[in-house]
Protein backbone atom coordinates (compact mmCIF):
# COMPACT_ATOMS: atom_id res chain seq x y z
CA UNK A 1 0.00 0.00 0.00
CA UNK A 2 1.31 3.26 -1.07
CA UNK A 3 -1.22 5.61 1.23
CA UNK A 4 -4.31 5.92 2.01
CA UNK A 5 -6.24 9.33 1.48
CA UNK A 6 -10.52 9.93 2.88
CA UNK A 7 -12.18 12.62 2.29
CA UNK A 8 -15.78 13.46 1.81
CA UNK A 9 -17.47 13.09 -1.90
CA UNK A 10 -20.86 14.77 -2.19
CA UNK A 11 -21.93 13.42 0.79
CA UNK A 12 -20.27 10.15 0.23
CA UNK A 13 -16.95 8.42 1.05
CA UNK A 14 -13.91 8.30 -0.54
CA UNK A 15 -10.98 6.30 0.04
CA UNK A 16 -7.97 7.09 -2.70
CA UNK A 17 -5.21 3.63 -2.48
CA UNK A 18 -2.44 2.84 -4.12
CA UNK A 19 -2.99 -0.81 -4.11
CA UNK A 20 -0.65 -2.47 -7.45
CA UNK A 21 -0.93 -6.35 -7.86
CA UNK A 22 -0.50 -8.64 -10.58
CA UNK A 23 -3.88 -10.17 -12.42
CA UNK A 24 -3.65 -13.46 -13.69
CA UNK A 25 -3.92 -14.37 -17.49
CA UNK A 26 -7.30 -14.80 -18.60
CA UNK A 27 -9.12 -15.58 -21.57
CA UNK A 28 -5.79 -15.76 -23.55
CA UNK A 29 -4.49 -11.98 -22.45
CA UNK A 30 -0.65 -12.03 -20.74
CA UNK A 31 -0.84 -10.60 -17.36
CA UNK A 32 -1.92 -7.64 -15.96
CA UNK A 33 -1.20 -5.18 -13.25
CA UNK A 34 -4.30 -3.82 -11.08
CA UNK A 35 -4.47 -0.99 -9.07
CA UNK A 36 -7.23 0.25 -7.33
CA UNK A 37 -7.29 4.11 -7.52
CA UNK A 38 -9.92 4.94 -5.46
CA UNK A 39 -13.48 3.69 -3.67
CA UNK A 40 -16.07 5.92 -2.95
CA UNK A 41 -19.50 5.73 -1.31
CA UNK A 42 -22.84 6.92 -2.34
CA UNK A 43 -26.13 6.52 -0.50
CA UNK A 44 -28.97 6.61 -2.55
CA UNK A 45 -32.32 8.59 -1.93
CA UNK A 46 -34.84 6.26 -3.57
CA UNK A 47 -37.88 7.51 -2.97
CA UNK A 48 -39.41 10.68 -0.40
CA UNK A 49 -39.86 10.23 3.26
CA UNK A 50 -38.37 6.39 2.52
CA UNK A 51 -37.95 4.94 6.15
CA UNK A 52 -35.17 1.61 4.33
CA UNK A 53 -33.94 0.52 1.37
CA UNK A 54 -31.78 -1.61 -0.29
CA UNK A 55 -30.04 -2.38 -3.67
CA UNK A 56 -29.86 -5.55 -5.32
CA UNK A 57 -28.78 -5.66 -8.38
CA UNK A 58 -26.97 -3.64 -10.66
CA UNK A 59 -26.57 -3.95 -14.57
CA UNK A 60 -23.37 -2.34 -16.90
CA UNK A 61 -25.40 0.47 -18.11
CA UNK A 62 -25.10 1.57 -13.75
CA UNK A 63 -29.08 0.86 -13.39
CA UNK A 64 -29.65 0.13 -10.19
CA UNK A 65 -32.53 -2.14 -8.10
CA UNK A 66 -33.64 -3.01 -5.30
CA UNK A 67 -36.59 -1.97 -2.96
CA UNK A 68 -37.40 1.13 -1.07
CA UNK A 69 -40.08 2.17 1.75
CA UNK A 70 -42.88 4.86 0.58
CA UNK A 71 -44.22 7.43 2.58
CA UNK A 72 -47.27 4.76 2.88
CA UNK A 73 -44.28 2.93 4.58
CA UNK A 74 -45.19 -0.55 1.83
CA UNK A 75 -41.88 -1.66 0.63
CA UNK A 76 -41.55 -1.09 -3.23
CA UNK A 77 -39.65 -2.39 -5.87
CA UNK A 78 -37.63 0.46 -7.96
CA UNK A 79 -35.48 0.97 -11.10
CA UNK A 80 -33.46 3.95 -10.27
CA UNK A 81 -31.00 5.26 -13.26
CA UNK A 82 -27.29 6.21 -13.08
CA UNK A 83 -28.18 9.65 -12.85
CA UNK A 84 -31.05 9.35 -10.23
CA UNK A 85 -34.01 9.37 -11.97
CA UNK A 86 -36.08 6.65 -10.18
CA UNK A 87 -39.00 4.32 -11.77
CA UNK A 88 -41.30 2.93 -8.64
CA UNK A 89 -42.11 -0.54 -10.00
CA UNK A 90 -44.46 -1.11 -7.35
CA UNK A 91 -46.72 1.16 -8.37
CA UNK A 92 -49.50 -0.97 -10.08
CA UNK A 93 -49.70 -2.64 -6.24
CA UNK A 94 -49.57 0.55 -4.14
CA UNK A 95 -50.52 -1.71 -0.93
CA UNK A 96 -47.86 -4.76 -1.35
CA UNK A 97 -44.79 -5.34 -0.50
CA UNK A 98 -42.76 -5.68 -3.85
CA UNK A 99 -38.53 -6.64 -4.53
CA UNK A 100 -36.58 -6.19 -7.31
CA UNK A 101 -34.12 -8.94 -7.56
CA UNK A 102 -32.71 -8.64 -10.83
CA UNK A 103 -32.16 -6.45 -14.07
CA UNK A 104 -30.00 -6.99 -17.28
CA UNK A 105 -28.20 -4.93 -19.38
CA UNK A 106 -32.18 -4.21 -21.25
CA UNK A 107 -33.38 -2.46 -18.26
CA UNK A 108 -35.45 -5.95 -18.13
CA UNK A 109 -36.14 -6.37 -14.14
CA UNK A 110 -37.25 -9.58 -12.57
CA UNK A 111 -38.35 -9.93 -8.50
CA UNK A 112 -41.71 -10.48 -6.20
CA UNK A 113 -44.74 -8.87 -4.74
CA UNK A 114 -46.18 -10.08 -1.72
CA UNK A 115 -49.86 -10.36 -2.23
CA UNK A 116 -52.36 -9.64 0.55
CA UNK A 117 -51.68 -12.33 2.09
CA UNK A 118 -48.24 -12.77 2.36
CA UNK A 119 -47.69 -15.20 -0.46
CA UNK A 120 -44.77 -14.16 -2.69
CA UNK A 121 -45.80 -13.79 -6.57
CA UNK A 122 -42.85 -13.77 -9.23
CA UNK A 123 -42.96 -10.57 -11.42
CA UNK A 124 -41.18 -9.39 -14.46
CA UNK A 125 -41.06 -5.78 -15.53
CA UNK A 126 -39.51 -3.32 -18.50
CA UNK A 127 -40.52 0.03 -19.73
CA UNK A 128 -42.71 -1.55 -22.60
CA UNK A 129 -45.15 -4.06 -21.67
CA UNK A 130 -44.75 -2.81 -17.77
CA UNK A 131 -45.57 -5.53 -15.36
CA UNK A 132 -45.62 -9.10 -15.97
CA UNK A 133 -47.17 -11.76 -13.57
CA UNK A 134 -44.66 -15.03 -13.56
CA UNK A 135 -46.31 -17.46 -11.59
CA UNK A 136 -49.42 -18.17 -14.19
CA UNK A 137 -49.63 -21.21 -16.17
CA UNK A 138 -47.95 -23.90 -14.10
CA UNK A 139 -49.45 -26.67 -12.62
CA UNK A 140 -52.88 -27.57 -13.13
CA UNK A 141 -53.43 -23.90 -14.06
CA UNK A 142 -52.94 -23.01 -10.06
CA UNK A 143 -51.18 -19.86 -9.29
CA UNK A 144 -47.92 -20.73 -7.93
CA UNK A 145 -45.95 -18.96 -4.71
CA UNK A 146 -42.23 -17.87 -5.50
CA UNK A 147 -40.14 -15.12 -7.30
CA UNK A 148 -37.92 -14.70 -9.90
CA UNK A 149 -34.22 -13.96 -9.03
CA UNK A 150 -32.22 -13.01 -12.28
CA UNK A 151 -32.47 -12.46 -15.97
CA UNK A 152 -30.07 -13.02 -18.55
CA UNK A 153 -29.58 -10.37 -21.57
CA UNK A 154 -31.37 -12.89 -23.69
CA UNK A 155 -34.49 -12.12 -21.41
CA UNK A 156 -34.26 -15.98 -19.91
CA UNK A 157 -34.66 -16.02 -15.96
CA UNK A 158 -34.46 -18.14 -13.44
CA UNK A 159 -36.29 -18.40 -9.82
CA UNK A 160 -38.21 -20.62 -7.89
CA UNK A 161 -42.08 -21.34 -7.61
CA UNK A 162 -43.99 -23.99 -5.67
CA UNK A 163 -47.89 -24.97 -5.89
CA UNK A 164 -49.90 -24.66 -3.21
CA UNK A 165 -50.69 -28.33 -2.69
CA UNK A 166 -46.68 -28.82 -3.01
CA UNK A 167 -44.62 -29.34 0.03
CA UNK A 168 -41.24 -28.47 -1.54
CA UNK A 169 -40.39 -25.17 -4.10
CA UNK A 170 -38.90 -26.29 -7.41
CA UNK A 171 -36.09 -23.88 -9.38
CA UNK A 172 -37.80 -23.04 -12.09
CA UNK A 173 -36.48 -21.16 -15.44
CA UNK A 174 -38.49 -19.06 -18.05
CA UNK A 175 -37.51 -19.19 -21.89
CA UNK A 176 -38.97 -15.72 -21.93
CA UNK A 177 -41.90 -13.11 -19.86
CA UNK A 178 -44.71 -15.06 -21.76
CA UNK A 179 -43.40 -18.21 -21.36
CA UNK A 180 -45.00 -20.66 -18.79
CA UNK A 181 -42.55 -21.46 -15.92
CA UNK A 182 -40.50 -25.28 -16.46
CA UNK A 183 -38.91 -27.32 -13.76
CA UNK A 184 -35.68 -28.26 -15.33
CA UNK A 185 -34.03 -29.81 -11.86
CA UNK A 186 -35.74 -31.56 -9.38
CA UNK A 187 -33.54 -33.85 -7.45
CA UNK A 188 -36.06 -36.58 -5.38
CA UNK A 189 -33.28 -36.26 -2.28
CA UNK A 190 -33.47 -32.70 -1.68
CA UNK A 191 -36.07 -30.87 0.73
CA UNK A 192 -36.27 -28.47 -2.10
CA UNK A 193 -34.33 -26.03 -4.13
CA UNK A 194 -33.88 -22.39 -5.57
CA UNK A 195 -32.04 -20.56 -8.01
CA UNK A 196 -30.00 -17.71 -7.44
CA UNK A 197 -28.49 -16.76 -11.02
CA UNK A 198 -27.94 -17.01 -14.76
CA UNK A 199 -25.28 -16.08 -17.03
CA UNK A 200 -25.74 -15.88 -20.99
CA UNK A 201 -23.21 -18.33 -21.81
CA UNK A 202 -26.03 -20.78 -20.05
CA UNK A 203 -24.82 -21.48 -16.71
CA UNK A 204 -27.62 -21.64 -13.99
CA UNK A 205 -26.69 -21.88 -10.49
CA UNK A 206 -28.77 -22.14 -6.93
CA UNK A 207 -28.87 -24.26 -4.16
CA UNK A 208 -30.99 -27.27 -2.70
CA UNK A 209 -31.94 -27.76 0.77
CA UNK A 210 -31.14 -31.04 2.67
CA UNK A 211 -31.98 -32.28 6.36
CA UNK A 212 -29.62 -29.97 8.45
CA UNK A 213 -27.31 -28.63 5.35
CA UNK A 214 -27.71 -26.92 1.78
CA UNK A 215 -25.76 -27.32 -0.79
CA UNK A 216 -25.02 -25.47 -4.19
CA UNK A 217 -24.73 -26.92 -7.77
CA UNK A 218 -24.19 -25.82 -11.23
CA UNK A 219 -26.22 -26.37 -14.47
CA UNK A 220 -25.73 -26.17 -18.04
CA UNK A 221 -27.26 -28.07 -21.19
CA UNK A 222 -28.66 -31.04 -18.94
CA UNK A 223 -25.97 -31.68 -16.48
CA UNK A 224 -25.83 -30.65 -12.72
CA UNK A 225 -22.90 -30.89 -11.22
CA UNK A 226 -22.32 -29.59 -7.54
CA UNK A 227 -18.64 -28.00 -6.59
CA UNK A 228 -16.96 -29.64 -4.49
CA UNK A 229 -17.24 -28.43 -0.60
CA UNK A 230 -14.06 -28.30 1.35
CA UNK A 231 -15.76 -28.18 4.52
CA UNK A 232 -15.97 -31.46 6.50
CA UNK A 233 -20.00 -30.63 6.92
CA UNK A 234 -20.62 -29.41 3.16
CA UNK A 235 -23.08 -26.86 3.79
CA UNK A 236 -22.55 -24.32 1.33
CA UNK A 237 -23.90 -21.72 -0.92
CA UNK A 238 -23.70 -20.91 -4.53
CA UNK A 239 -25.12 -16.86 -5.31
CA UNK A 240 -23.48 -15.88 -8.74
CA UNK A 241 -21.95 -17.21 -11.81
CA UNK A 242 -20.25 -15.51 -14.69
CA UNK A 243 -20.27 -16.17 -18.13
CA UNK A 244 -16.83 -18.58 -17.51
CA UNK A 245 -19.09 -20.91 -15.72
CA UNK A 246 -17.05 -19.69 -12.08
CA UNK A 247 -19.44 -19.39 -9.31
CA UNK A 248 -19.29 -17.77 -5.72
CA UNK A 249 -20.85 -18.26 -2.30
CA UNK A 250 -19.92 -19.88 0.96
CA UNK A 251 -19.03 -22.35 3.00
CA UNK A 252 -19.41 -23.56 6.38
CA UNK A 253 -16.68 -24.42 9.21
CA UNK A 254 -17.99 -26.32 12.43
CA UNK A 255 -15.10 -24.27 14.07
CA UNK A 256 -14.18 -21.25 12.14
CA UNK A 257 -17.55 -19.84 10.87
CA UNK A 258 -18.72 -19.68 7.05
CA UNK A 259 -16.34 -18.19 4.59
CA UNK A 260 -16.30 -16.67 1.38
CA UNK A 261 -15.79 -19.09 -1.74
CA UNK A 262 -15.12 -18.72 -5.73
CA UNK A 263 -15.13 -22.27 -7.49
CA UNK A 264 -13.87 -22.51 -11.37
CA UNK A 265 -14.78 -24.91 -13.39
CA UNK A 266 -11.32 -26.83 -13.09
CA UNK A 267 -9.15 -27.01 -9.93
CA UNK A 268 -9.36 -26.07 -6.49
CA UNK A 269 -11.93 -24.43 -5.05
CA UNK A 270 -10.41 -20.79 -2.97
CA UNK A 271 -11.38 -19.30 0.31
CA UNK A 272 -11.79 -15.90 0.12
CA UNK A 273 -10.77 -15.12 3.18
CA UNK A 274 -12.08 -12.56 5.89
CA UNK A 275 -11.20 -8.82 6.68
CA UNK A 276 -9.56 -8.31 9.81
CA UNK A 277 -11.06 -9.57 13.15
CA UNK A 278 -14.06 -11.28 11.07
CA UNK A 279 -15.09 -14.77 11.67
CA UNK A 280 -17.94 -15.27 9.09
CA UNK A 281 -18.01 -14.22 5.35
CA UNK A 282 -20.03 -15.19 2.28
CA UNK A 283 -19.43 -14.05 -1.61
CA UNK A 284 -22.67 -12.70 -3.66
CA UNK A 285 -21.46 -11.70 -7.05
CA UNK A 286 -18.80 -12.16 -9.59
CA UNK A 287 -18.21 -10.21 -13.05
CA UNK A 288 -16.22 -10.98 -15.84
CA UNK A 289 -12.74 -10.14 -14.55
CA UNK A 290 -13.60 -12.36 -11.60
CA UNK A 291 -14.08 -9.36 -8.76
CA UNK A 292 -15.87 -10.73 -6.29
CA UNK A 293 -18.47 -8.79 -3.79
CA UNK A 294 -19.59 -9.89 -0.72
CA UNK A 295 -19.96 -9.12 3.02
CA UNK A 296 -17.31 -10.02 6.11
CA UNK A 297 -17.97 -9.31 9.76
CA UNK A 298 -14.86 -7.56 11.22
CA UNK A 299 -13.49 -5.85 14.27
CA UNK A 300 -13.58 -2.10 12.51
CA UNK A 301 -11.99 -0.87 16.04
CA UNK A 302 -9.71 -3.13 18.16
CA UNK A 303 -11.68 -4.09 21.36
CA UNK A 304 -14.91 -2.88 19.50
CA UNK A 305 -18.07 -5.19 18.58
CA UNK A 306 -17.61 -6.92 15.45
CA UNK A 307 -19.78 -5.37 12.33
CA UNK A 308 -20.77 -6.72 8.95
CA UNK A 309 -18.94 -4.73 5.91
CA UNK A 310 -19.06 -5.17 2.60
CA UNK A 311 -15.81 -6.30 0.64
CA UNK A 312 -14.22 -6.52 -2.82
CA UNK A 313 -11.81 -8.97 -3.79
CA UNK A 314 -9.96 -10.31 -6.82
CA UNK A 315 -7.16 -13.03 -6.28
CA UNK A 316 -4.17 -11.00 -6.61
CA UNK A 317 -5.45 -7.80 -4.55
CA UNK A 318 -6.84 -9.45 -1.91
CA UNK A 319 -10.22 -8.71 0.49
CA UNK A 320 -10.55 -4.96 0.30
CA UNK A 321 -13.37 -3.22 2.74
CA UNK A 322 -16.07 -1.04 1.10
CA UNK A 323 -16.60 1.59 3.40
CA UNK A 324 -19.66 2.99 4.45
CA UNK A 325 -21.12 6.30 2.89
CA UNK A 326 -18.90 9.62 5.13
CA UNK A 327 -21.97 10.72 6.05
CA UNK A 328 -23.01 7.78 8.66
CA UNK A 329 -23.41 8.91 11.86
CA UNK A 330 -21.50 6.24 13.78
CA UNK A 331 -19.45 3.90 11.77
CA UNK A 332 -19.04 1.81 14.66
CA UNK A 333 -22.42 0.71 14.53
CA UNK A 334 -23.16 0.47 10.93
CA UNK A 335 -23.19 -2.40 9.13
CA UNK A 336 -22.75 -2.90 5.00
CA UNK A 337 -23.53 -5.77 2.53
CA UNK A 338 -22.42 -5.41 -1.19
CA UNK A 339 -24.95 -7.48 -3.20
CA UNK A 340 -23.91 -6.80 -6.53
CA UNK A 341 -21.45 -5.44 -9.02
CA UNK A 342 -20.37 -4.62 -13.15
CA UNK A 343 -17.93 -5.53 -15.42
CA UNK A 344 -15.42 -3.29 -15.04
CA UNK A 345 -15.67 -0.67 -17.61
CA UNK A 346 -12.54 1.00 -20.05
CA UNK A 347 -12.35 4.04 -18.12
CA UNK A 348 -11.65 1.67 -14.99
CA UNK A 349 -14.69 1.98 -13.40
CA UNK A 350 -16.71 -0.70 -11.20
CA UNK A 351 -20.11 0.14 -10.19
CA UNK A 352 -21.02 -2.12 -6.70
CA UNK A 353 -24.78 -2.26 -5.47
CA UNK A 354 -25.61 -2.86 -1.81
CA UNK A 355 -26.72 -1.27 1.54
CA UNK A 356 -25.41 -0.02 5.07
CA UNK A 357 -27.52 0.57 7.95
CA UNK A 358 -28.11 3.93 9.58
CA UNK A 359 -29.89 4.25 13.03
CA UNK A 360 -30.51 0.35 12.22
CA UNK A 361 -31.98 0.16 9.20
CA UNK A 362 -31.06 -0.56 5.50
CA UNK A 363 -30.14 2.19 2.98
CA UNK A 364 -28.87 1.43 -0.67
CA UNK A 365 -25.79 2.39 -1.49
CA UNK A 366 -23.46 2.39 -4.54
CA UNK A 367 -19.76 2.04 -4.35
CA UNK A 368 -17.62 3.54 -7.89
CA UNK A 369 -14.57 1.46 -7.22
CA UNK A 370 -11.67 2.83 -10.03
CA UNK A 371 -9.47 0.23 -11.05
CA UNK A 372 -6.12 0.90 -13.43
CA UNK A 373 -4.94 -1.54 -15.61
CA UNK A 374 -1.69 -2.16 -17.66
CA UNK A 375 0.58 -5.06 -18.76
CA UNK A 376 3.56 -6.12 -16.61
Amino acid sequence: MRGIVIAAVCGGFALVLGLPATAQAQHGRPPMVYEVVSISAKALQIFPGETASDARDINNLGEVVGWSTTSTGWRHAFKRALLGSTVDLGSAYPSNDTIALGINDHSEVVGYRLDDYAEARPFYWAAIGGWVNLSRNYGEGEDARGEASAINNFGRIVGTLKLPASIHANPVTWWHRSAAPQVFYAPSTADGGWMTDISDSGWLVGMEHEPGTTRGFRYRLGTVEYPPDPSPVADGTVNAVNEAGTVVGSTRYPAYGRRAIRYRLTGSPLILGLLPGGTDSEAFDINEAEFVVGSSSTEVQRGSEARLRAFLFHLELGMLELPPPGDHPDPLLTDCRANALNDRKNNGLIQVAGYCTRDGKRQAVRWDVFVSEHAQ
